[in-house]
């Protein structure tokens, strides 16, 4: 008779919980106090699914973010996600400027 690897008694596993990769892929939204005022903060991949090919004009250095380049977007936590803006990661770092 062939030998089982499995322990004596051993209970069957449980399903592990399905994750889904958008989530990783697009990053944690947190909240950051820029200038004094409370801003969301998310990194993401810059590779939009509904959007393949689109750029985005940094506010900070006015070079243009393409598509598939990580950046962060943030927008003031008081207004909606229609007011977000898209910055290199470094120019989110030294922007001085206010978001809305």
């Amino acid at each position: 008779m062939p030998r089982s690897n499995r322990p004596r008694g051993a209970k069957k596993r449980e399903p592990e919980e399905v994750f889904d990769i958008s989530l990783f892929r697009s990053g944690v939204a947190r909240i950051e106090e820029k200038n004094g005022v409370p801003c969301k903060v998310q990194p993401t991949n810059g590779r939009p699914a509904d959007e393949p090919g689109k750029t985005w004009a940094c506010p900070n250095c006015n070079v243009p973010i393409t598509w598939g380049t990580a950046h962060i977007v943030a927008w003031p936590a008081d207004l909606d996600a229609a007011t977000r803006r898209h910055f290199h990661n470094h120019c989110w770092k030294i922007y001085q400027g206010h978001l809305g």
